[in-house]
C-alpha cells in the first residue's frame, strides 16, 4: 500500500507519474525546503504584483491628466470651420449628404487626389518650371472648390428641409462641438 493510507487509482497513478524518485516521508530538511521555496514563490508574485499594479496606475493617470490620444476619433471634434457643420449632422444624415454632394460632382474629379499625382510630378521635375506647378496646383484647387461647393449646396438643401426643432437641435450639436475638447484643438 503506498505510504499515506488508501487511495483511489487516479490519485496513485498522479503520484507515481509526479513523484517516481521522492519518498512519501517528509523529513524536517524537506519540509524545510519546501518552506523555503514557497517563500521565494510568494515573494515572487507579490513583486510582480506590484509591478503590474505601478505600470496599470501609470497609464491610468497619464490618460486622466493628459486625456485621450489624439488619434481618438469619439472624442474630437472640429472647433470651427466646414468641418464642423458636417460633423454635427447624425451619422447617417452625414453619409446621404455626402452621397448627394457625390451626385452632383463630374465624374472626373470625385476623388480627392484626382490632380495629387500631376501637382506631384510637377514638384519633381528638373528642372522646376513654377508655371506648370502653378497651373497643375491651380487645377487641383479647383476641384477641391467644386468638391465643397457640392457638399455646401446639399448641406443647405438638407438644413432646408429640417423643421425648426430639428433646425434647433442641429445648432445646440453645432455649438456643443465648437466647445468641446478646447484642450486638444487649441
Amino acid at each position: 500500500m503506498p505510504c499515506g493510507g488508501r487511495r483511489n487509482w487516479r490519485k496513485l497513478l498522479l503520484m507515481i507519474w509526479f513523484l517516481p524518485w521522492r519518498s512519501c516521508e517528509m523529513t524536517e530538511q524537506n519540509l524545510s525546503k519546501k518552506n523555503s521555496a514557497a517563500r521565494w514563490t510568494k515573494a515572487l508574485l507579490v513583486v510582480s504584483l506590484a509591478i503590474n499594479l505601478v505600470v496599470a496606475f501609470a497609464v491610468v493617470g497619464a490618460l486622466w491628466r493628459f486625456g485621450p490620444p489624439p488619434g481618438d476619433r469619439e472624442n474630437h471634434h472640429p472647433k470651427a470651420g466646414p468641418a464642423l457643420y458636417v460633423a454635427a449632422l447624425e451619422r447617417d444624415v452625414r453619409r446621404e449628404l455626402f452621397q448627394e454632394a457625390r451626385r452632383q460632382i463630374p465624374k472626373g474629379i470625385q476623388s480627392q487626389s484626382v490632380g495629387l499625382p500631376e501637382v506631384l510630378a510637377r514638384l519633381r521635375a528638373t528642372p522646376f518650371d513654377a508655371a506648370a506647378f502653378g497651373q497643375a496646383l491651380e487645377e487641383d484647387l479647383s476641384h477641391s472648390d467644386q468638391r465643397a461647393q457640392a457638399l455646401r449646396s446639399s448641406l443647405t438643401a438638407r438644413v432646408a428641409a429640417m423643421s425648426a426643432e430639428e433646425r434647433a437641435a442641429y445648432a445646440a450639436r453645432i455649438e456643443a462641438f465648437s466647445k468641446r475638447n478646447t484642450k486638444n484643438n487649441k
